[in-house]
């Protein structure tokens, strides 16, 4: 996994089972970003001073995978980034911007890999 990950998940348990089986993720609703990292999304997010992290994650582990909430601020700033950013990152972002209007901003986390 390269690009970020996203995930509308309403029930933590099936998150955390993430952990253990990166497979399951075909069972909840995702998108995988091409272009566009962790790592891009709360950089930029810091520079402006929004917090990309909307609380604690859901899992945690030091040798490299984390679950955990995305700020609704995060994901507002981010989709009004768009014109700024590169093509490949603009495609991105309408991928993402057409995931939130079918699942909403409440409710996505980041599946993150290190």
């Amino acid at each position: 996994m390269l690009g970020a990950t996203f995930v509308h998940g309403l029930d933590k348990a099936k998150l955390r089972d993430l952990a253990d089986d990166l497979e399951s993720l075909d069972d909840l609703h995702h998108i995988y970003m091409e272009a566009l990292t962790s790592l891009d999304f709360s950089e930029l997010c810091a520079e402006a001073k929004v917090k990309w992290v909307g609380g604690d994650p859901v899992f945690y582990d030091e040798c490299g995978l984390a679950i955990f909430p995305v700020s609704e601020a995060g994901l507002a700033f981010m989709m009004s980034k768009s014109p700024e950013l590169v093509l490949q990152q603009q495609a991105d972002l309408a991928a993402l911007q057409a995931f939130l209007d079918e699942h909403g901003t409440a409710h996505i986390y980041e599946v993150a890999t290190f």
